[in-house]
């Protein structure tokens, strides 16, 4: 990113400027928007409502270590889930996106839940820019003390309803049972999409780019970049000294005309933000 103020105006006086606040934000929310791991990937301002002593006293949202890395989802981290045992049926955490919601023609939601009782998952979908009504969905759950993948259709979703908030729930118009609850959710996908495992186990499996030529005068070209969404250059230091969009594009030209001699990395990050490729060259 470059800033530029008064950009191409010729002016001898000096200035002085001040900026704040920058920062990256979505165009939509779709694909795995929220698995606890990465920056880019979490959902991390849910709220509780309706929900008896743990909404009363600010008990906060909580991310954690995942309570059974096993199974379909070994990551590291999971989101928390309290319901009071004096909530109400409808207790539930709400979380008000920075971006549309857009399933980009696939009208499903999915999210993996740990649960120590049968009962149900719900999303709801509220706040739509154009005035749709709010839509809400319970899915029974069908395993105990284990991850499951729950899928939420939303077939009447309109295309471009824009929805801006999202809820959850569980155990939905379903009593509290006197006690608290506790649940666990993560890796939740709007449309097509998959979230990266984090392994508590397991390190993340990075590609290793094909580059050719290497060395080079003028540019490199990278072969295998079909996963890359941003693609970092660094120096032998480790400071970044270039970076572009690639847009999941397989075949990837980088200019390096105007770099000084000597050895490089480059590094590719997918769309959630997680290293996925790298590799280096010889800048002659």
């Amino acid at each position: 990113m470059v800033i530029f103020f008064d950009g191409g105006v010729s002016d001898p006086d000096p200035h002085t400027y001040f900026v704040d606040n920058i920062r990256w934000r979505r165009s939509s929310y779709n694909g795995c928007v929220d698995d606890h791991e990465t920056t880019n990937t979490t959902i991390s301002n849910w709220k509780y409502f309706a929900n008896g002593h743990i909404e009363a006293t600010g008990y906060p949202f909580a991310i954690l270590d995942n309570p059974n890395p096993s199974g379909i989802n070994t990551s590291s981290k999971v989101g928390e889930f309290i319901k009071a045992g004096d909530g109400d049926p409808w207790a539930g955490m709400f979380a008000d996106l920075d971006a549309p919601i857009d399933f980009k023609g696939n009208k499903t939601m999915r999210a993996k839940v740990h649960m120590n009782h049968i009962g149900n998952f719900a999303l709801k979908l509220e706040n739509s820019a154009i005035g749709e009504p709010n839509i809400e969905v319970p899915v029974p759950n069908t395993k105990t003390n284990e991850w499951e993948e729950i899928t939420v259709e939303f077939p009447t979703a309109t295309d471009d309803a824009q929805y801006r908030r999202l809820t959850l729930f569980f155990d939905l118009l379903i009593n509290a049972t006197g006690e608290d609850v506790t649940s666990y959710f993560d890796d939740i996908v709007i449309g097509d999409g998959e979230c990266l495992t984090v392994s508590a186990f397991e390190r993340p499996q990075v590609e290793y780019f094909r580059i050719a030529p290497n060395p080079a005068s003028s540019f490199v070209r990278i072969e295998n970049a079909e996963m890359v969404e941003n693609l970092v250059v660094l120096d032998a230091t480790g400071r970044p000294v270039q970076q572009l969009r690639t847009y999941g594009e397989q075949d990837v030209e980088v200019d390096i005309a105007n770099l000084p001699p000597g050895m490089y990395i480059l590094v590719g990050y997918n769309p959630n933000g997680a290293l996925v490729a790298n590799g280096k060259f010889v800048k002659n």
